[in-house]
């Protein structure tokens, strides 16, 4: 595969400035001083750097992340070989990458199409996920912050806007390459925004208590502020530069507001509706649709003036509805299932007669399912949860995903050199990789508890360990895995291995048990703590730690014996160390603890917030990272004196539980929702000079 490098944001001229300045045309510069060439020689470099700038400014400001044509598979990122092509170790000049779910693992909260072919997801940490080709592959779209997206809204191929939970409104006039900031209010979040075309437009925001609308005439240019008479509405759409409603509402009522002077006043409607109203659409100023919690759908053919009730049978919450023309829609709907998957009670409603019928369709997902778009009679879309996209050619008949991948959550994940990796989480999921994660299979672990741990001494011997007691093995790096006899019925939280027979796991109640042949036989060991026991390291078949909700204890006998250390600090979920002296532990609230005694003493290390930390891992006494709630990674090269986001930013907000480097610029953390991120070291030869970090490289 080849090395493709992408601008972010450059002019071509820009481009070509900098690239024969610096990048091409000074070696020229050099050679023709000492050999004197001739003024051809010179102009090689223009011709090269015109051909390259072409390149740049031909090929869009982002990178395909899943494509039906990839080399490594359907719906498979293309792959980074960083075994092999990793040319240099420095973790300032790294990233993290999705590798399950493809083509990313974020919440999607809306999905749109301009036509069959180009459409948009947009969600959580910036999300922005572009297709030109109906789905069959995305490439993501950076618009400059990690703001979650919560609404959107194109006119056309090139224009568009999305509104952000923190309170700004982004426009782009390419297709989503580049986006410029035009509206922002850090003390609202933006819930809604709807484009009529190119110059009219308006956007909803709240501030906890009050709702206002911003409304321009300009494209976004400047936006002036409306007063609405409901604090409750949360929606908006428009038929003309005149006409358009707000629904939305309470638990105990439902809102519709109408204007016909483009927003400038508003004017309630009677709907006689006891439940919120959550989405609304209308195909002209008489005719619309709306729908909401507890499942009412409602259609006026008067503007609003008047609401019937449809029934659909379904006893749903409604929260998304599209038509195409008075007869043929959609309504994406469904309750949470508690106790059960997220999201497994979704359901599409399709009508071709106006709403007088309607037809449940079910959707193939386990994910809560947010937001529904259909471009034709049989082409549409739905998105939601953990990055699902699925997409329907027959009207909703039928769902094919166009992500791909487990999103149950992940809890531990053990790697062996650049290639072999092992991830365990709820469900008894256990994911495999063999090829530096370019590729994550499911194994079958015959468990279907959660898997709090998993621990491999080399590529074919590993273990699991969780709820109830349960320890399985495998000696074929996964392939089978068989269950192994123990008496606990304790949660097992930490699991650790030296070698192929010696190892420990650790759980609740201050369970600690050993064994020295694989795990054929346990014998149960003394931690001195009745408490929870959530992490176990081992140097060596002697010395080693346990850390939990009273601290960390300490062994040099194999685990006989354990001794309290001082660690002044209770709830702690990790513990690492890279030698007998240096060691970390982290945890709830922000705690980073560091010792350079091997434990004598555990001196607090500053996280710079609250977060909870759940695993830490150290590549020797400097580098070393943190990973935990909220998708957070903190990175140290000195030891944890200093501990910062910097380059480190994970890319999602999904909670990381564990993390694993093969050296300092290798690693994975895996997470809620299936998440399983890669951190690569990118060549320096890719960072441009004049240009440094605005390229990147795709492989």
């Amino acid at each position: 595969m080849a090395l493709r490098i992408r601008p972010r944001g450059r002019e071509p001229s820009v481009l070509l400035r900098m690239l024969t300045k610096d990048w091409l045309c000074q070696p020229f510069v050099s050679i023709r001083k000492s050999l004197i060439l001739s003024q051809a020689g010179s102009m090689r470099c223009v011709v090269l750097a015109l051909v390259l700038a072409g390149f740049l400014a031909w090929n869009p400001a982002s990178e395909w992340v899943a494509s039906a044509e990839s080399p490594d598979g359907p719906g498979r990122e293309p792959r980074l070989d960083v075994g092999t092509r990793r040319l240099a170790s420095d973790v300032n000049h790294g990233r993290w990458v999705w590798q399950n779910p493809l083509p990313q693992g974020n919440t999607l909260n809306s999905v749109m199409f301009v036509d069959s072919q180009t459409g948009w997801a947009l969600g959580e940490y910036g999300t922005v996920l572009k297709t030109r080709d109906g789905g069959a592959s995305w490439r993501s779209q950076p618009t400059g912050g990690i703001d979650a997206l919560t609404s959107g809204s194109f006119v056309d191929s090139q224009t568009g806007w999305v509104a952000t939970r923190q309170g700004a409104v982004l426009r782009t006039t390419d297709g989503g390459d580049t986006w410029a900031r035009q509206a922002s209010d850090t003390n609202r979040r933006f819930d809604s925004i709807f484009f009529l075309d190119s110059q009219n437009g308006w956007a909803l925001s709240w501030n906890g208590w009050d709702r206002i609308l911003l409304k321009t005439t300009n494209g976004g240019e400047s936006w002036a502020s409306v007063a609405l008479p409901s604090p409750q509405v949360s929606m908006i759409t428009f038929v003309d530069p005149r006409t358009g409603w707000a629904v939305g509402g309470s638990y105990g009522s439902g809102v519709v507001l109408r204007t016909t002077d483009g927003g400038t006043t508003w004017s309630p409607q009677s709907t006689t509706i006891t439940t919120m109203l959550q989405s609304a659409y209308f195909i002209n100023a008489s005719t619309g649709w709306a729908v909401g919690m507890g499942g009412p759908i409602l259609k006026t053919t008067d503007g609003g003036d008047t609401w019937a009730p449809q029934s659909s049978g379904a006893g749903a919450g409604l929260r998304s509805v599209k038509f195409l023309d008075s007869q043929r829609g959609w309504i994406l709907g469904g309750n949470p299932v508690f106790g059960g998957p997220v999201g497994s009670s979704n359901i599409v409603l399709r009508t071709v007669d106006g709403g007088a019928t309607w037809s449940a369709q079910t959707v193939p997902t386990m994910e809560w399912l947010s937001s529904l778009h259909f471009v034709s009679p049989a082409t549409g879309w739905v998105a939601g949860s953990n990055g699902a996209i699925l997409k329907s050619t027959d009207g909703g008949a039928t769902w094919s995903p166009q992500s791909y991948g487990t999103t149950n959550d992940l809890r531990s994940v053990a790697v062996k050199g650049p290639s072999y990796g092992w991830a365990a989480g709820a469900r008894g999921t256990i994911v495999s990789t063999t090829d530096g994660g370019a590729h994550w299979s499911l194994q079958s672990s015959g468990v279907t508890t959660t898997l709090f741990a998993v621990s491999f001494a080399d590529t074919q011997t590993g273990w699991a360990a969780g709820e109830g007691g349960k320890v399985i093995k495998t000696t074929d790096s996964g392939a089978h895995w068989v269950s192994l006899p123990l008496t606990t019925t304790a949660d097992l939280y930490g699991l650790a291995f030296v070698d192929a027979r010696t190892g420990w796991v650790v759980g609740g109640g201050g369970t600690v048990l050993r064994t020295t042949d694989g795990g054929a036989t346990w014998v149960s060991q003394s931690s001195g703590t009745t408490g929870y026991l959530s992490s176990v390291f081992f140097l060596d078949t002697a010395t080693g730690w346990i850390a939990g909700g009273d601290g960390i204890h300490k062994t040099v006998d194999g685990g006989a014996t354990w001794v309290l250390q001082p660690s002044s600090t209770g709830w702690l979920q990790a513990v690492y160390f890279v030698d007998a002296q240096n060691g970390w532990a982290v945890g709830g609230g922000g705690t980073i603890i560091n010792t350079k005694d091997g434990g004598a003493t555990w001196l607090p290390q500053s996280s710079g917030g609250s977060s909870n930390y759940s695993s830490v891992w150290f590549a020797d006494s400097n580098t070393g990272w943190a990973v935990g709630g909220g998708g957070g990674v903190l990175v140290t090269n000195d030891g944890g004196a200093t501990w910062s986001w910097g380059p480190q930013a994970s890319g999602t907000d999904n909670n990381l539980n564990s993390v694993a480097f093969t050296d300092a610029g290798t690693g994975w953390a895996v997470g809620s929702g299936g998440a399983i991120i890669h951190y690569v070291t990118l060549p320096r030869q890719a960072f441009l000079p004049g240009i440094g970090n605005n390229y990147s490289v795709g492989w």
